[in-house]
């Protein structure tokens, strides 16, 4: 029985799989012709369909561009802190990373991020960035509701957006509770 692991696969001329068996084990190639090796006309499979993950991908990001469209051009005065969008966004992403985690392991993002070449180490600086950036923003805020930042901050630094999206909705509450709105 073959299982093709991911679009990294390759097949020979003839159409025969690499014979890549996948056990749930992350970015494993195990192929059948080392590279030294490969036949005449070595390609790679032509997909023909997109993958569930970038039908996901694209989805969320249609998502997101709604989301801050919507969000700019609504009245600042009308907005008020609602801190059950950042919670409810942490406990659904939690649910699909705890998830991932299970199926794929849970260190599963380290060689998307450090060996994939030049565009995992892209998103990976373009995660460090944002995170330091939002950090940047919130921490005045915070601290002047008196969370303490320092278990925050691991917990973001740990978890990525689930802590941060956790750190934002205690925040977001915190302000609410005080009376405070936004203009």
């Amino acid at each position: 029985m073959q299982v093709i692991a991911d679009e990294h696969d390759k097949v020979n001329s003839a159409g025969e799989g690499s014979g890549v068996q996948c056990f749930r084990q992350p970015r494993m190639h195990i192929h059948a012709f080392p590279a030294a090796r490969k036949p005449a006309g070595f390609a790679p499979r032509p997909r023909k369909t997109m993958l569930l993950t970038e039908y996901l991908a694209l989805g969320a990001g249609g998502a997101c561009a709604a989301f801050a469209i919507y969000l700019a051009t609504r009245p600042a005065v009308e907005q008020a802190l609602n801190w059950w969008v950042p919670a409810l966004s942490a406990a659904a992403f939690l649910a699909f990373t705890a998830w991932t985690g299970f199926t794929e392991g849970p260190l599963g993002f380290w060689p998307e991020h450090s060996a994939r070449k030049w565009w995992g180490n892209q998103i990976w600086f373009d995660l460090l960035l944002m995170f330091s950036m939002a950090w940047f923003l919130v921490l005045p805020r915070a601290r002047a509701q008196e969370m303490k930042v320092l278990p925050w901050m691991v917990l973001a630094l740990s978890t990525g957006s689930i802590g941060f999206l956790a750190m934002v909705a205690r925040l977001l509450y915190l302000e609410q509770r005080a009376g405070r709105t936004l203009r």
